[in-house]
């Protein structure tokens, strides 16, 4: 609760979210769908490939990008 206060004073609507974690809690999805976020997560390494359940797989829609660690180019 306290992450999705916190997120609320400091984002206002239409703001970019950059989200880099293994797991979508419920602070950050209720912020991007409520305050019309243009959001990107960036996965972190622990992200099993191949393990995408149906509740990460339903939170990912959110996200206009979705950046895996094996994406990034050195460049």
């Amino acid at each position: 609760m306290l992450t999705y206060l916190r997120l609320g004073r400091a984002l206002e609507r239409g703001d970019c979210l950059v989200f880099g974690g293994g797991y979508v809690f419920d602070s950050i999805l209720r912020t991007v769908l409520e305050r019309d976020l243009c959001a990107v997560w960036i996965r972190r390494g622990l992200w099993p490939p191949g393990r995408e359940s149906d509740l990460a797989l339903d939170r990912e829609r959110i996200f206009e990008r979705v950046i895996v660690p094996s994406e990034p180019s050195p460049n």
